[in-house]
């Protein structure tokens, strides 16, 4: 006897090389579990008495066997399946957690118990179904006339959710069972989905598309529109979903069903209703995790408020222009900077001429490119320097200084008292020099007005849509039809001129911040829609 391991490693055990008992030659070994000796037949054995079925309740005839084919929504919550004359109902089949169809998760295995039941031992097979008895209480105005069949190919009807088509085999007294198109994609009309049809999957394929819908008898038109009560449709429908967005939680839009009627659906989740994986009838569908769906729509809304001509106070201030920047000469010169104009902003402004009209000049090396020098002002120097850089000196006889002998004053003359103390004088020397020559060439000053919430300019500027001013920056204000946005603060600024980040984009949010709404003004008003309301207002 010989047991199969669990785990992954069980799919080993269905492949011809890995058959047990022949050795290490086909490495079965690895994947079976040698259980010892048994004696009689194979099959002697009756499955209520295998020891791992002690302790289980009998369940009868056994459900179909659990059969893995490379699709994970092979099995749905509810699904019964028999492995080993042991029965196993499906538990989980939710998105993203364990699923019954997963090849890792297979019945009777350690990883298998996060995904299936275990209910109890079989033996045999179900036994048929009895024809089956028709509750008349549900047909109060007696049986319906059935719908057009289910058509394939690319002549088909297109298939949109709430169709509804019959069934071809004959349910009890001559009834068929009606079918209805539950997918809001394209599934109901595809190959693989027609209803009622025994594909060998479990459940079948068509049961993702289709639901039971009653029987009927004889026939009725075809629905092949969507057929919804006229009071539950809006009048009007929002914008159609696209990708990418920047729907926020609270925003609706309108689903495409492929007919008259649109779908409208309202945003519960801001990051994810930008994400295509939860798009509305997308396969897989996960679009509850990120919408809710409000009814039917037709239609277009009414024109919407046209967005008037919108201006928005900010601070700037003036700041170095970066190399590379395109320099403008200004002849404007006020008292906090350049020009101050709106059409300014972010421009790298230059003068050449002070407040005071004056040149602007810098120090420069002689003979050096645009640079001239001008003779050196006229500054003293002393008798000891004569003849030394430039230093003359000249002698005033009229009028005498004090000297001393001793610091080697030249015409000092001195005259000595009875006491042989000297009184020393010489003639008065001025003595001057030529300065170093001064070199200078012409300058400018140059800087430009940036966007700053520290600044201390205000400015009002017109609020332009996004895109016709790329040059953004902290505090850099924008408009999207009548909402205005503002770039927020470093370092987050630094996105808010680039690629990625514009409004269609996924990370707009991460560079701009919501900053109210422009004026409008509204169209001639139409008559109001009740039911259009109520839409609008999500009730």
């Amino acid at each position: 006897m010989y047991k199969c391991v669990d785990g992954v490693n069980s799919l080993f055990c269905a492949m011809s090389n890995y058959e047990p008992g022949k050795g290490k030659s086909q490495s079965g070994y690895l994947y079976w579990t040698d259980l010892g000796r048994c004696t009689g037949s194979p099959g002697d054995l009756d499955p209520s008495d295998y020891p791992e079925h002690e302790g289980l309740t009998p369940q009868g005839g056994c459900p179909q066997e659990y059969e893995y084919v490379g699709t994970q929504d092979n099995y749905n919550a509810g699904d019964k399946v028999s492995k080993g004359n042991i029965v196993y109902e499906c538990k989980n089949d939710a998105h993203p957690g364990p699923n019954c169809g997963q090849a890792g998760n297979k019945p009777g295995t350690t990883a298998g118990e996060v995904a299936w039941t275990k209910l109890g031992s079989c033996s045999g097979t179900i036994e048929p179904t009895v024809s089956p008895t028709i509750d008349m209480l549900n047909y109060p105005d007696g049986i319906p006339g059935c719908p057009a069949p289910y058509e394939e190919g690319t002549d088909a009807p297109k298939y949109v959710m709430d169709d509804k088509v019959s069934g071809t085999d004959v349910v009890g007294d001559g009834y068929y069972q009606v079918y209805k198109c539950k997918s809001i994609g394209r599934r109901c009309g595809q190959s693989g989905y027609e209803p009622g049809v025994d594909d060998g999957r479990n459940p079948p394929a068509w049961t993702d598309a289709w639901v039971e819908d009653g029987l009927c008898q004889g026939t009725i038109s075809p629905t092949i529109a969507p057929s919804f009560d006229p009071l539950d449709v809006a009048a009007g429908c929002p914008d159609t979903l696209t990708f990418p967005n920047t729907i926020e939680e609270g925003d609706m839009v309108s689903v495409d069903l492929s007919g008259d009627v649109e779908m409208i659906y309202k945003c519960k989740v801001t990051g994810w209703c930008q994400l295509d994986v939860y798009e509305p009838g997308a396969d897989p569908d996960y679009s509850s995790d990120a919408w809710e769906k409000i009814g039917p729509c037709t239609g277009t809304y009414g024109p919407t408020p046209a967005p008037l001509p919108c201006s928005d106070t900010s601070n700037y201030k003036f700041d170095s222009c970066a190399a590379g920047d395109t320099e403008v000469d200004v002849t404007d010169f006020v008292a906090n900077g350049f020009g101050t104009d709106v059409d300014d902003i972010g421009v790298c402004q230059c003068t050449d001429t002070d407040a005071d009209n004056v040149a602007i000049t810098e120090a420069c090396e002689e003979g050096s490119t645009g640079c001239s020098c001008a003779t050196g002002s006229t500054e003293t120097c002393t008798y000891f320097q004569a003849g030394q850089g430039g230093c003359a000196c000249t002698t005033d006889s009229s009028t005498t200084v004090s000297c001393s002998n001793g610091d080697g004053s030249p015409d000092c003359t001195c005259t000595y008292d009875e006491n042989n103390a000297p009184t020393c004088t010489r003639p008065a020397v001025t003595c001057e020099r030529t300065g170093d020559p001064i070199c200078t060439k012409a300058s400018k000053e140059c800087e430009k007005l940036v966007a700053s919430s520290s600044g201390d300019i205000p400015i009002t500027v017109q609020v332009l849509e996004y895109g016709e001013n790329a040059d953004y920056d902290a505090g850099s204000v924008i408009r999207i039809h009548a909402k205005k946005y503002k770039c927020k603060d470093w370092p987050a600024s630094l996105w808010c001129d680039k690629d990625g980040y514009g409004p269609d984009d996924q990370y707009f949010a991460q560079a701009w911040s919501e900053d109210g709404f422009c004026p409008t003004v509204a169209p001639t008003p139409a008559p109001t829609d009740p039911l259009r309301v109520r839409y609008l207002r999500g009730e």
